[in-house]
């Protein structure tokens, strides 16, 4: 998942239009965009992160987990790339990441634990849910670049208001759905503890809010705190199971 969602992003700013965009919303520091790093080889080092990600996915798992790894790259590199380049469509966008980052990555660990998978269904689609709102924070800092290249996010259509608005009810809507499937019993009773996970996604829309930003990271930091939590969300059931 680590090797994925590294090439995911290196992709991301693997092109010219990217590079473009980064320009005008002020990411001069980034290797494609200050030269550090050509277009060129930005691409092959996205392609080795996707290769490691195909060998360790056949080489430590299954095939069906091959056949996973090879859809999720698809989604992430058509988020970007032409024809598709999903990330120019409204609503669209943000559930094209999250059935990447927040549906997929679960049925790709189930795979292997097989009478695991209805687990991994219940649990992907509350993730998805939560990804689908946590996924806007990057968008807030973009809203110039976006605009002039018609990149259709949620703050750039609704405007900033509505974007946390929305972001408030997926939040919502992902925790009751959590906590709805564990009732059921599609969730294990220990999936109940993923709650304590609603304290940093509070954060983060007091923290778009309020316009906090931080030096150390670019956007602002409720978009730290999302890759924090998503990364939270991917091990803390592990730990819970063990």
């Amino acid at each position: 998942m680590g090797f994925f969602q590294a090439g995911g992003q290196v992709y991301n700013q693997a092109s010219a239009e990217e590079v473009e965009i980064d320009k005008i919303n002020g990411k001069t520091y980034r290797p494609t965009v200050n030269g550090r790093m050509s277009l060129r080889e930005a691409q092959l080092w996205s392609l080795l992160l996707f290769a490691t990600t195909l060998f360790m996915s056949i080489a430590l798992f299954t095939i069906y987990n091959y056949y996973m790894a090879l859809l999720m790259i698809f989604f992430a590199v058509f988020y970007t790339a032409r024809p598709l380049r999903v990330k120019r469509f409204f609503i669209l966008n943000n559930l094209w990441q999250a059935i990447a980052r927040g549906f997929f990555p679960a049925v790709f660990v189930a795979l292997m634990y097989p009478t695991t998978m209805g687990i991994a269904i219940a649990f992907g689609l509350f993730f998805s849910a939560w990804v689908m709102g946590a996924q806007t924070t990057k968008d807030f800092g973009d809203v110039y670049g976006d605009k002039k290249f018609g990149i259709k996010t949620f703050p750039v259509v609704v405007g900033w208001r509505v974007s946390v608005g929305i972001m408030t009810f997926l939040f919502l809507y992902a925790f009751f759905l959590l906590n709805w499937l564990t009732m059921r019993l599609y969730l294990p009773p220990y999936f109940v503890w993923l709650n304590v996970l609603s304290i940093p996604s509070g954060l983060m829309l007091y923290f778009l809010w309020k316009g906090t930003k931080v030096g150390f990271a670019e956007n602002n930091l409720a978009w730290v705190l999302f890759y924090a939590t998503l990364a939270s969300f991917y091990l803390l059931p592990a730990i819970l199971v063990a």
